[in-house]
């Protein structure tokens, strides 16, 4: 599978890998989270396909990165959550962190969508 999706912010690197393995947030259920000690294996790779800024309707600059992402597991929540470890959450993930800004409306829906899925 690989994965479009809109991130919050402006990526530093143009591409790379995310290696942190995933686990149920006990505090937190059903959200998962980053564990290294109970956490099962997650692997994700990213690159970045555009850097832009979005106006809001106040006139503030909005940036954003679209990348493409490509899981090597599949853990649930995968995606959403090395995104956030990135420092850089999917926008619409109302889950891990992906509003516009403080204040402002949620975007309409999670901004992650499977652009090719291979058999």
């Amino acid at each position: 599978k690989v994965y479009s999706a809109l991130l919050c912010g402006h990526l530093d690197d143009n591409h790379g890998v995310i290696d942190a393995a995933i686990a149920k947030d006990p505090a937190l259920f059903p959200l998962m989270s980053i564990c290294a000690i109970r956490g099962k294996p997650a692997r994700s790779h990213y690159q970045v396909v555009e850097r832009v800024d979005h106006t809001l309707e106040d006139g503030t600059l909005l940036p954003l990165t679209r990348v493409q992402l490509t899981p090597e597991t599949g853990r649930t929540h995968q995606l959403r959550i090395h995104c956030q470890q990135l420092g850089h959450p999917i926008l619409g993930c109302d889950l891990y962190g992906g509003r516009l800004l403080p204040g402002t409306e949620q975007a309409p829906r999670l901004m992650l969508h499977a652009s090719e899925l291979h058999f």
